[in-house]
């Protein structure tokens, strides 16, 4: 085929017409065609033709035969089209013929992952390693259910304390970092808000509940949050800089710069924070071009800053004391090191509740 599609789909397509029988063949083929046509289109319109052209090609291949290629293109097709639970029977049926398919069971473990049936993604990614222990892909999405069933397990003993002792402040606090952590705003707001009721002096629980606000896109409630955090006066530079990020972010640079300028000044070493808060700083400051004999950045942080794209916007605040969300961070993702930074986090509440 060569990447002329045109002249090869006009040869298929005089094939089918010509041929005395439904051959599956040449349904895979005009479909394969039309699928690699779509993707190299600029226009719209017509991609979408082709590819619905191609469905139905693929259709009629698995219809008239067995070709596994068939079943794997009709429902990357579904796929494309966010028909997950389509793109997974079709991936079922594929299964009939090939049972010990890694690459097919990863994407039905793939697939249900993003339709939030863990258990399930949990079963067939499991087949997946016992029939090859180097696939890498499956490997990859079994660890991410791995990480979320930790979230699961934290919530649910946290959950449990809290039935146990329903004002227990510290609970609270703990589960709202998990929340945010799992990235359930939702949930973390109304579990920040009865923390906030028992404790009405606790700066991080503005902070945090300015995140989830900002997340759920209640901007002028977040920036209320905000305010109410950085009003206690507390001794936690975090709480400055994601102010300064979120009122960057909004527009309110006036604010940002008053903010950024309180997080200098509460640093009591600026050279022993943290490499991201060092990093996000120094970022914030060349954003809003705010000269300063305050060096923020290490050798190692210029490095990074030097890969960094600046014209990225701020994407928010984050949860209190061990990480400060980057401008860029991704919302699917949670980072490696979280774990253990939310551990420390639970241990430090727990030795206060002692």
């Amino acid at each position: 085929m060569m990447g002329r599609y045109n002249q090869s789909l006009d040869t298929f397509r005089e094939a089918e017409d010509l041929s005395t029988r439904l051959d599956h063949e040449i349904f895979h083929f005009i479909g394969e065609l039309l699928l690699r046509s779509s993707a190299s289109r600029n226009q719209v319109e017509m991609a979408l033709k082709e590819q619905q052209e191609a469905k139905l090609y693929f259709q009629k291949a698995i219809q008239t035969g067995k070709k596994l290629e068939s079943f794997q293109r009709l429902a990357e097709i579904h796929r494309k089209e966010k028909d997950y639970s389509k793109a997974i029977e079709v991936l079922e049926s594929c299964l009939l013929l090939s049972p010990e398919n890694t690459e097919v069971l990863t994407e039905i473990g793939v697939l249900y992952l993003k339709m939030n049936e863990t258990q399930k993604a949990f079963d067939r990614l499991l087949e997946v390693i016992q029939f090859d222990k180097k696939c890498l892909r499956g490997l990859m999405a079994f660890g991410a259910i791995l990480q979320k069933e930790k979230f699961i397990v934290a919530i649910s003993s946290l959950r449990k304390a809290i039935w146990l002792s329903p004002l227990n402040y510290n609970s609270l606090y703990n589960l709202s970092l998990i929340y945010i952590s799992a990235q359930q705003y939702a949930s973390a707001f109304h579990t920040l808000a009865a923390a906030i009721n028992l404790r009405q002096d606790n700066a991080e629980c503005f902070m945090l509940l300015g995140v989830c606000l900002r997340k759920l896109e209640d901007f002028d409630n977040a920036y209320v949050a905000f305010e109410r955090a950085t009003a206690m006066h507390s001794s936690s530079p975090l709480i400055y800089l994601n102010c300064a990020l979120f009122c960057y972010e909004t527009g309110r640079l006036a604010m940002a710069i008053e903010q950024y300028n309180r997080f200098v000044s509460s640093s009591e070493n600026l050279m022993r924070l943290p490499t991201e808060y060092k990093f996000q700083a120094t970022k914030l400051k060349s954003l809003l071009k705010i000269s300063s004999s305050h060096l923020l950045l290490s050798p190692i942080s210029e490095t990074n800053d030097n890969n960094y794209n600046s014209n990225n916007k701020n994407d928010d605040a984050s949860d209190s004391g061990n990480r400060l969300c980057t401008m860029e961070d991704d919302p699917h993702e949670v980072p490696r090191d979280e774990d253990e930074q939310q551990q420390q986090k639970l241990q430090t509440n727990s030795e206060g509740t002692n």
